[in-house]
């Protein structure tokens, strides 16, 4: 279990404490794994998480960002780097954006590192509540500071409220001017100039990321957006020198 995982595990530990709430029981009621009864009976908080490994990555490089990933097939499945991740056409959408590009200036977050299948319920905050969202999202944020990209891609609209683009909800808080934006294929470009000055930001913290592009993009799939639209290398060399 990487440092990462571990700081996950302590906040929603801390938050169970705090609220008295059981975290398992949560999410075993929003998900319905094909896993043995065995496993679900002895099931830890380790096992409903998983991350990305992004060690040894470079600073200044490119961050593509999702929201939370999918049910795993098995609970003992680990973590690892976004260059050994392949098969499914989620995946192959996020590797098409960067082929060609040094894969160690490339690295993968999920906002919310739950893996839950539907997104739809994900998202419900009846499922998942507010306060353990935010719970998550400062490390999530820790992180992400820690990386300090260049350019951070997020091609899925339905978590654009958490980076402080909606300023009745700032969440992350990052402060953003939309800019020219050479790409086109309806994204929309930003840069991040500081933390808006807000109380409802959920962490005290500034940024080290002035300065970064953010790259908001509709999901990849689903129909969501026509394929001549997804995004590719050559668009994001407009924004990123390798």
């Amino acid at each position: 279990m990487t440092n990462i995982l571990e700081e996950y595990v302590n906040a929603i530990k801390e938050w169970q404490s705090k609220f008295n709430i059981d975290y398992l029981q949560i999410w075993k009621e929003k998900n319905h794994p094909k896993w043995t009864k065995d496993q679900l009976d002895n099931l830890t908080i380790e096992q409903t998480l998983w991350c990305c490994d992004n060690t040894g990555k470079e600073k200044g490089g490119i961050m593509i960002v999702g929201i939370n990933p999918s049910l795993k097939g098995d609970p003992n499945i680990g973590d690892i780097p976004f260059e050994d991740t392949e098969g499914s056409p989620y995946w192959l959408t996020k590797h098409d954006i960067v082929k060609g590009i040094s894969l160690n200036k490339v690295s993968y977050i999920d906002l919310f590192p739950i893996s839950m299948t539907r997104q739809k319920d994900f998202m419900n905050d009846r499922n998942v509540p507010l306060d353990l969202k935010a719970a998550i999202l400062r490390v999530t944020f820790d992180v992400i500071e820690n990386l300090s990209p260049s350019v951070i891609i997020n091609p899925n609209m339905g978590s654009k409220v958490y980076w402080g683009i909606d300023r009745k909800h700032p969440w992350m808080g990052y402060d953003m001017i939309e800019i020219e934006n050479p790409i086109g294929k309806q994204t929309h470009l930003y840069r991040i100039n500081g933390i808006l000055n807000d109380e409802k930001v959920i962490h005290n913290h500034q940024t080290k990321l002035k300065n970064t592009l953010f790259l908001l993009a509709k999901y990849h799939g689903n129909g969501a957006l026509r394929k001549e639209d997804f995004l590719l290398d050559k668009d994001i060399r407009k924004i990123f020198k390798d």
